[in-house]
């Protein structure tokens, strides 16, 4: 019986665990030929190196430190998996690395992720040496890089692309970022910023050769690979921390990138709540308060007392859900009540308010509401 038990419990477990389907995009089947690897080495670079089967592997072990940009991707809620990760979010990548006697170590490399979903890069990566595994000299095995955009980016319905320089231990090289649905694409490769028709070249034959035709690329100009004083290619942290102990925010909402603006302590009050975040459009309001309650119920408990109502899986958590536990309408207004249970004997209330018909502000403000984090210590 135990053995039959063991047994069955087994086969739930495999029926419950779904494989992510990864489906190939016709047009980009087209420009791979469904063989990342094989078209990554069509790339105009010489000195193919075959790392696997080399035993100085000095460039595998140090290549973050070499190309520290390359397969770093963030999403807008800063919550995108590699293929590293458990139930990552990367179907597939390769990495292709050459010698070349021209241009020294250059790199392409191109990934498939299993939803298209837009990426970016940060603008600076640090590395700090491991004191425990290496000692105190560890301290010298740190590293820095910046990466500065250039005034080539495009964002548009079909792709998205960005030329950038990368100043990295004493060195620059160019590198670049272009983004089609599933396909994400980045190079590297040593290059004088001074020198720039030697890289127009190069940038060019590489466009050519992988059969991305990226029109940005083609019409490249010396003065385009020029910096940018206004950069807009970068990652930006959408969360706004409150509830802050201990130096710490006990809450992270989804609002930096939006229209909202913190009201006054004065305003704050007058409404009693803890936090209201507001903005006008076309005399229109749109406003989202929060505030912490003390309740004498356990998570467990005040979720069963909520069982009846709407509730959203909030992103990232397993157990915690947001309760919907009115919505109705008034003055052309729209108005959402929430709470969820927050931490140490306490839940947290929201208000949500936009017009009527506004589908572009409800769709919002759920987005706000189903990412918000709550820090569990």
């Amino acid at each position: 019986m135990p053995q039959k038990l063991y047994l069955i419990l087994l086969l739930l477990l495999c029926a419950c665990k779904k494989e992510r389907v990864f489906e190939y995009p016709k047009d980009l089947k087209k420009i791979t030929n469904g063989n990342l690897k094989s078209w990554l080495e069509k790339a105009p670079f010489e000195g193919l190196w075959d790392y696997s089967g080399d035993s100085n592997t000095m460039i595998i072990t140090n290549f973050d430190q070499v190309f520290p940009f390359a397969g770093k991707f963030k999403n807008e809620n800063n919550n995108f998996k590699g293929r590293n990760y458990q139930n990552g979010d990367i179907y597939q990548k390769e990495l292709v690395i050459f010698k070349d006697p021209s241009f020294g170590e250059s790199f392409v490399y191109a990934a498939l992720t299993y939803k298209p979903e837009e990426l970016f890069l940060r603008d600076f990566y640090s590395e700090m040496g491991n004191v425990i595994m290496s000692g105190a000299n560890a301290i010298h095995d740190s590293y820095t890089a910046s990466l500065s955009e250039t005034k080539v980016f495009e964002k548009n319905k079909k792709y998205k692309t960005v030329l950038y320089w990368v100043s990295s231990n004493n060195k620059t090289y160019l590198f670049g970022f272009y983004q089609k649905k599933n396909l994400l694409f980045q190079f590297g490769f040593p290059a004088n910023i001074n020198a720039k028709t030697k890289v127009l070249q190069k940038l060019k034959q590489l466009n050519n050769s992988l059969g991305l035709n990226i029109k940005e690329w083609t019409h490249l100009t010396e003065e385009q690979l020029e910096i940018t004083q206004e950069p807009k290619s970068f990652w930006k942290d959408p969360f706004y921390g409150l509830y802050r102990k201990n130096f710490l925010h006990q809450l992270s909402v989804k609002l930096k990138n939006t229209k909202f603006k913190e009201a006054s302590s004065k305003l704050t009050s007058a409404k009693n709540v803890d936090y209201l975040f507001f903005y006008e459009e076309n005399k229109k309001n749109y406003n989202i308060t929060f505030t912490k309650e003390k309740t004498a119920l356990t998570s467990l408990d005040y979720e069963k007392s909520l069982a009846d109502f709407e509730h959203k899986n909030i992103a990232g958590y397993y157990d915690r859900k947001l309760f919907i536990t009115k919505v109705k309408t008034e003055a052309e207004t729209v108005i959402t009540y929430a709470e969820i249970y927050f931490k140490d004997y306490s839940i947290l209330k929201i208000t949500a308010e936009y017009p009527v018909n506004d589908t572009k502000a409800k769709a919002q403000l759920f987005d706000i509401l189903e990412n918000l984090r709550i820090r569990s210590y």
